[in-house]
């Protein structure tokens, strides 16, 4: 799963929300990238299970034109079940 993010300056943090993400945690992992080709690990770990709003991501602060988030599933199934994925930009 990835998303194409135009025109960044730089991408200063990301945030996901998962459905039933107040019962659950879901480990998953974030990565970056300028052209699609080469990747790079931004985040590595679990969604705190005690939400379904987005929960924001440590700062990045980094340049990134897509970001690709692979879902490793949750504490009760195999499934991601994202529901929502947003980026934040730098701002100058």
């Amino acid at each position: 799963f990835s998303v194409l993010i135009y025109e960044l300056v730089g991408l200063f943090r990301s945030g996901v929300a998962f459905k039933s993400g107040d019962a659950r945690m879901t480990k998953y992992q974030l990565f970056i990238s300028e052209d699609k080709e080469n990747w790079k690990k931004v985040y590595d770990g679990m969604s705190s299970g005690a939400t379904t709003n987005i929960e924001l991501s440590e700062k990045i602060g980094e340049n990134a034109r897509y970001i690709k988030l692979v879902g490793f599933g949750n504490t009760v199934n195999a499934w991601n079940s994202i529901t929502e994925i947003c980026a934040y930009s730098l701002e100058f």
